[in-house]
């Protein structure tokens, strides 16, 4: 894959945009759909449309309404949950830092042991 064809928006731009939720999207596409009674791409083209005439940054927005039945609605998300299952909760965290001191403190009384036991 080439990164030419790929647009980057710089920081200071990005900032000055406001940004909305996936949720606040799909009720945008909803409505567009019960209320106007849209097809769902007509529907999505204008949800794009209104919000980025009010200037609204849709980068961390699924705007392609190809969304998994089940699952994550964004390849960020799935990314999230895993890293998340890898850091350990504020009780797991205590009970490690218990265990770590103990096993400190019980190693040094056992390494200074060994010690003289090799200078014999």
């Amino acid at each position: 894959p080439s990164i030419s064809n790929c647009v980057v928006t710089p920081w200071y731009v990005a900032m000055d945009k406001k940004r909305i939720s996936q949720e606040t999207f799909d009720a945008a596409v909803e409505e567009n759909i019960e209320e106007f009674e849209m097809e769902r791409e007509e529907a999505i083209k204008d949800a794009i449309t209104q919000f980025e005439m009010e200037g609204v940054d849709l980068s961390n927005v699924v705007t392609t309404g190809e969304r998994p039945a089940e699952g994550p609605a964004h390849p960020a998300i799935a990314l999230l949950e895993v890293v998340s299952a890898a850091v350990p909760t504020t009780e797991a965290t205590a009970a490690h830092e218990a265990e770590a001191a103990e096993a400190a403190g019980g190693a040094g009384d056992g390494a200074g042991g060994a010690g003289g036991a090799a200078e014999e």
